[in-house]
């Protein structure tokens, strides 16, 4: 972007509670819980504080609802054949999608995975090391990890990509991990709680993940291709 080139907006965030910083153009604003609406523009770095949440109304007919400690930025990006604005980089959120005309859709990218949707609603979490859940909630959202392969998720479905990895396909979600999607909130991106999924251990009892692939997925990245051979 030149010298003196205004970002297009991307979206509003209302804060509903706690607060909220955007990182733009290398200085930190800050703004607290308030009706008011605040721009967000494309090239902005977006952190939700702790005990805080934020709607985020977009212009590609999203609303978002982002619980403490989220963190996404929203810098147009392409994957295959699919572009987007919004990057998930932590933490959790509902999506409410509407109005969308002829082949448009709602694309989010994630560290390792690609979410895209017609119009639905859905919910999201991103680990820290990667790691990503999708959670169908009304009609049908896709994953996609690296391998572009899409899985077509479906109301009361989940879908893991584990760094990486293809997306696994969608299943039945465990009670467990639909009462913890409940809750938007996320621990400090900074603390080791930040690298595990929600309810983790049902997805490892129900078979939708190993425990050693997620083993292998939280290990530092200069360990993970040597424990894939």
């Amino acid at each position: 972007m030149s010298c003196g080139a205004v970002a297009a907006q991307y979206g509003a965030a209302v804060v509903e509670q706690g607060g909220m910083t955007i990182v733009r153009d290398g200085k930190a604003l800050s703004y607290p819980a308030s009706r008011q609406p605040v721009e967000v523009n494309e090239r902005d770095l977006v952190r939700v504080r702790e005990a805080s949440r934020i709607v985020l109304k977009t212009r590609d007919h999203a609303t978002l609802t982002l619980g403490a400690n989220a963190v996404f930025q929203c810098e147009p990006w392409q994957s295959r054949n699919t572009t987007g604005v919004l990057r998930m980089l932590f933490g959790r959120f509902r999506a409410t999608v509407t109005g969308l005309a002829g082949p448009d859709r709602f694309n989010v990218k994630a560290a390792t995975a690609t979410i895209g949707v017609k119009g639905t609603e859905f919910r999201f979490a991103a680990t820290s090391g990667g790691n990503s859940a999708v959670l169908g909630v009304e009609n049908t959202v896709t994953n996609a990890g690296r391998d572009g392969v899409d899985q077509a998720v479906a109301p009361d479905q989940i879908s893991v990509v584990l760094a990486g990895n293809p997306a696994t396909p969608a299943v039945a979600a465990p009670q467990e991990f639909k009462d913890a999607m409940r809750n938007l909130d996320s621990p400090p991106v900074t603390s080791p709680a930040a690298r595990d999924l929600p309810a983790e251990k049902s997805l490892v009892e129900k078979g939708i993940v190993s425990q050693e692939q997620l083993d292998k997925s939280k290990a530092p990245p200069e360990l993970q291709q040597q424990l894939q051979e």
